[in-house]
């Protein structure tokens, strides 16, 4: 007895509804010499801050003014740990928010404190 095999082509389609393509989203780095920008991002985009840390005097984690519309999603190190002062934040929403540290030294914590100046960094963040 012989036997013949059917061969039936199979067509396999893949995306016959088009997904809207995922929006591209950027990562910025920030230091301590970017005191004082501006810099315009789009919701999604990522923005990572490091800046000089140490137990001797160093800066804090960066913090958002306004974490609805730049959210920091991780932070380590800074004042007063010997790491450098790290953190990553992510744009949110449409709006207006700072990024901002101070530093710190262990003699502001001690009586009497010493006079020692403190330095304030910020970067304005555009989210549009």
């Amino acid at each position: 007895m012989i036997r013949r095999l059917l061969v039936v082509p199979v067509v396999v389609v893949l995306g016959l509804v088009a997904a809207p393509a995922s929006a591209s989203t950027h990562h910025r780095y920030l230091k301590e010499s970017d005191y004082g920008r501006t810099i315009h991002v789009v919701p999604g985009d990522k923005i990572s801050v490091r800046l000089p840390g140490g137990s001797g005097g160093g800066y804090h984690r960066p913090r958002s003014s306004d974490s609805t519309v730049v959210e920091r999603v991780w932070a380590t190190g800074g004042y007063p740990s010997d790491d450098d002062a790290r953190a990553t934040f992510v744009a949110r929403k449409h709006g207006k928010a700072d990024l901002t540290a101070t530093t710190d030294y262990p003699c502001l914590h001690t009586t009497p404190r010493c006079e020692i100046a403190q330095r304030i960094w910020v970067v304005h963040v555009v989210v549009g």
